[in-house]
């Protein structure tokens, strides 16, 4: 408010001016008019007049286009006031973006440092197991070779006595040998019937597979045929059902998702993907409800397919 009124001080100052300095030239001139009337000085008066008023506008003139400039230079540095505070605005919002950045990309770095350490943690725990596995590997290489040594001392010894004892123990020997080598042959024939059987069965077990794997092809055919066949014979059944709402134009379908009891009973139809017609989809929901019951397969196995199916419904 105090801004306002001096905003408008020196405007009404001056019109005030004015109003009073045309009161007092009317004045003066009423009081001149009011006097006997000199011939001679008259028209000077009226010029001093005229000339003063002139003056006085002309300074009101000078003293409007004066609050002119200055509202307008006020204005100007309002403006650039104005103009420094938004690129200030601007520049502490670059600041705080680039602050952002900064923390964002320090705060990168911290996880990638933390992910650098775990990485490192877990290599390292990962040689570790490397070494204790090598270790306990060479510890049973070891063990191993230690063993091996001493059968193979103990074998030279009991070759060291069997030498002792050789031309007393040489039949016994030689049957021996005769046994080992009976065994041998018995062991081989009977690994050789084992893998003939285990041949046998991995050809029967092959040759069953293949049978059935037939089989079930045979079948997804055969079923593949009948739940064909039912689509079709139920999209019929339900197209002789459906009644054409009035104004519906030709090439609509919608996608009908459809649940059936044993039987063929609908227990539910819902558009799924509709038409675009609010119409046809209703009147495609209530032709699948008309049609019930469905002609589903009687077949348990291939039933399990139509207890909830989808097809798409787009009369001709």
């Amino acid at each position: 408010m105090i801004k306002t009124l001096h905003k408008y001080f020196i405007p009404i100052c001056l019109a005030l001016l004015v109003h009073i300095v045309l009161f007092s030239l009317f004045f003066i001139n009423f009081k001149s008019d009011s006097k006997p009337l000199k011939p001679a000085p008259q028209p000077e008066i009226i010029q001093a007049t005229s000339v003063d008023e002139k003056k006085v506008i002309q300074e009101v003139k000078k003293l409007q286009q004066h609050e002119t400039d200055k509202r307008l230079a006020e204005q100007k540095r309002q403006r650039v006031l104005e103009e420094k505070r938004v690129a200030e605005q601007q520049k502490i919002k670059q600041l705080r973006a680039q602050q952002e950045k900064q923390a964002k990309r320090i705060e990168q770095a911290r996880q990638e440092q933390q992910k650098l350490a775990l990485a490192k943690q877990a290599e390292e725990k990962k040689l570790e197991q490397i070494r204790l596995k090598q270790a306990q590997e060479k510890k049973r290489l070891k063990e191993i070779a230690d063993k091996k040594k001493a059968m193979e001392d103990k074998r030279k010894k009991e070759q060291a006595r069997l030498a002792a004892l050789e031309k007393k123990r040489k039949l016994e020997l030689k049957r021996q040998e005769l046994e080992r080598k009976k065994r041998e042959k018995a062991a081989k024939l009977a690994a050789k019937k084992k893998a003939e059987r285990a041949a046998k069965r991995k050809a029967e077990a092959v040759a069953r597979k293949k049978l059935e794997a037939e089989q079930a092809a045979a079948e997804a055919v055969r079923q593949g045929k009948i739940i064909s066949n039912a689509t079709r014979i139920i999209m019929r059944k339900v197209e002789r059902s459906w009644i054409r709402p009035p104004g519906t134009q030709d090439g609509l379908s919608a996608t009908i998702r459809v649940n059936v009891k044993p039987g063929g009973t609908v227990t539910n139809a819902t558009v799924i993907k509709s038409s675009g017609n609010p119409g046809f989809d209703r009147s495609a929901e209530l032709a699948v409800r008309k049609a019930s019951p469905l002609p589903v397969p009687s077949d348990p196995g291939i039933f399990k397919q139509f207890q909830s199916f989808t097809f798409n419904f787009s009369p001709s």
